[in-house]
């Protein structure tokens, strides 16, 4: 019985280690990831010629110390974050036009993430 108690012990303190690897406060290095609005970068350019210009871009950046800036309309909305896993769980401030929590899916190659369906890409 003893042996089974420690084989336990031992089993649940490597799923205690594993959860901890997944878990990371920020990124090891500032990453910026964004969404085309038009159909392309062109159409873009050809919209803000005629008209007041408009972002051609949605786009969040990750800082190192796990603050984020986020832009979906014209205003940077600034907040903070954390990963866990393929997870990334943003806490914006109050003041925002983004909501208040927002959880990101970051792909495993970690050239994308995923909000609401919508694909943000690595930007280069």
């Amino acid at each position: 019985m003893k042996s089974f108690t420690k084989i336990l012990l031992a089993s649940l303190l490597c799923l205690g280690c594993q959860a901890l690897e997944d878990t990371k406060r920020s990124f090891a290095e500032e990453r910026t990831y964004r969404q085309l609005v038009f159909e392309s970068l062109e159409a873009c350019d050809e919209y803000n010629a005629h008209n007041p210009y408009v972002n051609c871009y949605r786009w969040v950046t990750f800082s190192t110390d796990a603050s984020v800036a986020m832009v979906v309309t014209d205003i940077v909305n600034a907040g903070t974050y954390e990963i866990q896993g393929q997870q990334i769980s943003l806490k914006m401030d109050a003041n925002s036009d983004v909501p208040e929590r927002i959880t990101l899916t970051l792909s495993e190659d970690e050239e994308s993430l995923s909000w609401d369906g919508e694909t943000w890409d690595l930007a280069k």
